[in-house]
């Protein structure tokens, strides 16, 4: 009887609950940073766009995607991993050149006869 009266709340409206809901927070405030630092190692170091999006669900912090910006450019590991693919395409043009070089230089091959 009781389900009558109070039906479960459905999958979209506890998602609109929440986004209605979200909590608002100034872009000065040490703690907003360290949520966006948290949802930024939580989601696999997420890009600005995609980690404003995640945050938008739950918070609202004013001036949000300069501050995000701000501690993704920041983040260490993601400098660190975003510079090794300039450097694998240099080394792909090296292998490439040093490829066609070897195509072009003639092979000979000697066959032995005295089986």
């Amino acid at each position: 009887m009781d389900l009558l009266i109070n039906p479960p709340a459905s999958r979209i409206q506890i998602c609109l609950f929440k986004s209605k809901r979200a909590i608002l927070l100034p872009r000065n405030y040490k703690i907003s940073a360290m949520i966006i630092k948290e949802a930024h190692i939580a989601n696999l170091h997420a890009g600005p766009t995609l980690l404003a999006r995640i945050l938008k669900q739950t918070y609202w912090i004013v001036g949000a995607k300069r501050l995000i910006r701000k501690i993704v450019n920041k983040c260490v590991c993601c400098r660190y991993h975003s510079k090794p693919v300039k450097q694998l395409m240099e080394i792909c043009r090296r292998l490439v050149s040093r490829l066609d070089e070897l195509l072009q230089t003639p092979v000979v091959i000697s066959q032995d006869q005295s089986k």
